[in-house]
């Protein structure tokens, strides 16, 4: 089935700010790095579908909790009209690196929409900043990330090209959690 992949900012525009919503056992696997690809899939377009790009900043959230941690996207892979082969194979292919259990991937078999995201090792949350409610939705498009410059303490970027690395400090996995 037609897939796109999302090497950079193709669409000129800046980098986005998302909040991704997860459940207790993807938040261990993400703050372990053992899970490196975070996959959304859904019967309609909807978010993050058609809406990350490479070095957009996703911050992670526990479900019904605190925020976890963030980090940016590395490569983004949108299928559009899957079909149970083409979950199949990115099963096969990126199964590893995803982290899902089996119920997952037989809940999404009718899925006809899905978006895969390379990440950057995760990284603390910032201290001072506050996710906006959510609303029952599992992804969030928080806007431009000049918006949430000062309460992410990201500088503000022109343009996507002068970003080039993700501008946060690393701690160990003990301090992250």
């Amino acid at each position: 089935m037609p897939c796109r992949s999302a090497y950079g900012h193709s669409s000129g525009r800046p980098a986005q700010l998302h909040l991704a919503i997860v459940d207790r056992v993807t938040a261990q696997r993400l703050l372990s790095g053992q899970k490196r690809i975070e996959t959304r899939f859904s019967k309609s377009r909807r978010a993050p579908f058609g809406r990350v790009v490479r070095g957009d900043i996703l911050l992670f959230k526990l479900s019904g909790g605190h925020t976890l941690g963030m980090s940016e996207a590395t490569l983004v892979r949108e299928y559009d009209r899957l079909d149970r082969d083409t979950l199949g194979r990115v099963r096969r292919r990126h199964g590893k690196w995803i982290c899902a259990p089996e119920a997952y991937w037989r809940a999404r078999r009718h899925c006809r929409y899905g978006t895969l995201i390379w990440l950057s090792p995760l990284r603390p949350p910032p201290e001072s900043f506050q996710p906006p409610r959510q609303y029952g939705n599992g992804w969030v498009v928080l806007g431009g990330l000049r918006r949430f410059a000062r309460a992410l303490a990201v500088p503000a970027v022109r343009h996507p090209a002068e970003r080039l690395r993700f501008p946060y400090h690393v701690r160990d996995a003990d301090n992250a959690r």
